[in-house]
Formats: C-alpha cells, structure tokens, sequence
C-alpha cells in the first residue's frame, strides 16, 4: 500500500477556487449596491413628481421627470454602469374636474 499525501491537493485546489469565490461575492455586493442607490434616486423623482403634481393648477395634464444613475466601476474589468428611466405622472385636480363637470350638465 502506498501512503499518498492530500494536503498538498487541497491547497492547490483552494487556491484556485477562493480568489473566484471572493471575486462573485464582491461582485454581487457591487451590482446590489448600484440597483440600491438606483432605486433611491428614481424614488426622489417620483417624490418630485408627486409635489410637482399636486401644486398643479391644470385639470388635467402630464409632468416628467428624468431619473439617471451612472458609476464607473474599477478592478480586473473597468466599465461603466448606467441607468436612466423617464416618469410621467398624470395629473387629475380633481376639484377643477367637478367644477367643470357641473358646467357640463
């Protein structure tokens, strides 16, 4: 029988698989982290286009607002990550609506 020595095997084998590991982890931490800062910067438009709305003087009428977020990214692979999506909202015064349909009948 011969007495065959693994250690060896594993730090090989650890070497190679630790830095990927470490690698997806951190690049999963980056992506989250853009969607995140993404997603607040999109809910400050909406909450512009609510105020924006609701000191509306029109009966009826659309308000955008553009939401944009872009980071470069460093490391083994520098790119950059961009984002941008344009809301609308509809505004309805409601009041103005009622006074109007009055008038019509």
């Amino acid at each position: 029988m011969q007495c065959v020595n693994k250690k060896g095997e594993e730090f090989v084998e650890a070497a190679i698989v630790l830095p990927l590991v470490i690698l997806t982890m951190l690049s999963m931490i980056t992506v989250a982290v853009y969607l995140f800062r993404y997603e607040i910067i999109q809910s400050k438009a909406h909450t512009e286009l609510a105020r924006k709305a609701a000191g509306s003087e029109q009966v009826f009428g659309i308000k955008t607002e553009n939401a944009s977020y872009s980071i470069r990214s460093r490391g083994l692979f520098s790119k950059a990550l961009s984002k941008e999506k344009t809301l609308k909202m509809y505004v309805i015064n409601q009041s103005e609506a009622v006074m109007l349909g009055e008038l019509a009948e």
